[in-house]
């Protein structure tokens, strides 16, 4: 079940004032939670990396109907994507806020 918090924040910069998309954008803070919960080792995703999650929501919302593009123009408005693969993306924000202590436990499994 998505985060009411990281929802809240996703609809605030969205501009999304009504429950109309609740389903998707829960669909979509799920996903990446879980990306980042696998990527950082912690079964319940510190706050402070909420901002990871609520950017990549707004990302995949922003991008529906443009699954695959690096970038697209509309009569005249070009966007490019930041990121060809917004997984990918979050996951290499994230790489440098694993849990230390599940690294440890890594570490003493590797003999290091």
């Amino acid at each position: 079940m998505a985060d009411t918090t990281v929802l809240a924040n996703v609809k605030l910069e969205l501009d999304i004032n009504d429950t109309e998309h609740d389903a998707l954008l829960s669909y979509y803070i799920d996903k990446y939670t879980l990306i980042a919960q696998n990527i950082t080792h912690y079964d319940i995703l510190p706050t402070e990396l909420n901002p990871y999650v609520v950017s990549s929501v707004v990302e995949s919302y922003n991008r529906r109907g443009h699954e695959g593009e690096s970038s697209n123009s509309v009569i005249g408005v070009s966007s490019s994507f930041a990121f060809k693969d917004i997984e990918d993306g979050l996951i290499n924000k994230l790489k440098n806020h694993r849990n230390p202590l599940s690294l440890a436990g890594l570490r003493k499994l590797d003999g290091n």
